[in-house]
């Protein structure tokens, strides 16, 4: 499957989602933003980034935690939007995550079943963040 194919299908099942739970969904005329979509619900806006991940192997999910464009690679600031929305293409699963969970940070792992070594600290479960 094409990148762009797999982001634009992650992109669309979270604007299912959000217009199912009576959101309003904005999408941006431009490519290469850091917003992928703008939510609004009670007069509240957010931001959305989204990606999408073939990487589940039932255990975990590798999420690419930064944008690439003309002028390079950076890691995202916590002004850059408000969720990040992560579609398992793997399991058809959605995500969202708060950007303070991903600021600074390249790749995050979000775990589906506990690390074999017991390991706790900084383990991020893909159960407290599912959206769909």
């Amino acid at each position: 499957m094409l990148k762009v194919t797999q982001g634009k299908i992650a992109e669309y099942r979270f604007v299912s989602e959000f217009m199912k739970r009576e959101y309003e969904v904005f999408l941006p005329t431009t490519e290469g933003t850091t917003t992928d979509l703008l939510v609004c619900k009670d007069n509240v806006f957010n931001r959305i980034q989204i990606k999408s991940t073939l990487t589940a192997n039932g255990n975990k999910m590798l999420v690419k935690c930064r944008s690439s464009n003309t002028r390079g690679k950076r890691t995202y600031t916590l002004d850059d939007f408000d969720f990040l929305g992560v579609h398992d293409l793997v399991n058809d699963r959605g995500y969202l995550l708060p950007i303070k969970e991903v600021a600074g940070i390249d790749y995050i792992t979000l775990r589906t079943s506990p690390t074999k070594n017991g390991q706790i600290k900084d383990v991020r479960y893909a159960s407290e963040f599912i959206f769909f």
